[in-house]
């Protein structure tokens, strides 16, 4: 992965103090103890960081996914 997942990575851990050994891209936001309001406060961070506009209906399950949505919408 790329920069978006290492700064998708870092923000969990600085924002929202999830250890960073259990940040994976195929680990699941919920195994890493995000409930739907922290979801979504990352999906924010993510729209803000990156101009992007994220549907938090189609949000991806896992953080590898989010990193490759974003990647996708920024063409």
């Amino acid at each position: 992965m790329g920069t978006v997942y290492d700064w998708l990575a870092a923000s969990l851990v600085e924002r929202l103090k999830v250890d960073p050994d259990l940040i994976r891209p195929e680990e699941l936001f919920r195994d890493i103890g995000l409930d739907s309001l922290s979801q979504l406060e990352v999906l924010i961070w993510a729209s803000d960081a990156y101009d992007v506009d994220l549907d938090p209906n189609d949000l991806p399950d896992t953080v590898g996914g989010l990193a490759e949505k974003i990647e996708e919408l920024r063409g």
